[in-house]
C-alpha cells in the first residue's frame, strides 16, 4: 500500500472501476463516436457494475464503504 492509498483508502478501486468503464466504452464505440453516445454507454456500464457490487455485500459490515467518486 503506497502513501496515497493510506491517505485515501478505497479511491484507487473506484478509479479502477472508472477506468474499466472507459475501456469498455472505447472498446465498443471506438474513438470517433459522439460524446453523448459515449456518456450513455458509460452510464449503462456503470449501472451494470453497481448491480454487480450490490450482489456481493458483506453481511453486517462493521465499516461500510463510503464512496467518493472524485478520482
Amino acid at each position: 500500500m503506497d502513501i496515497y492509498e493510506k491517505a485515501h483508502p478505497g479511491e484507487s478501486e473506484i478509479c479502477s472501476a472508472v477506468a474499466a468503464v472507459a475501456a469498455v466504452v472505447y472498446d465498443r464505440a471506438g474513438l470517433c463516436e459522439k460524446q453523448e453516445v459515449c456518456d450513455t454507454m458509460a452510464t449503462e456500464e456503470s449501472g451494470r457494475i453497481l448491480i454487480s457490487l450490490r450482489e456481493v455485500p458483506v453481511p453486517d459490515e462493521a465499516n461500510p464503504v463510503k464512496v467518493n467518486g472524485n478520482c
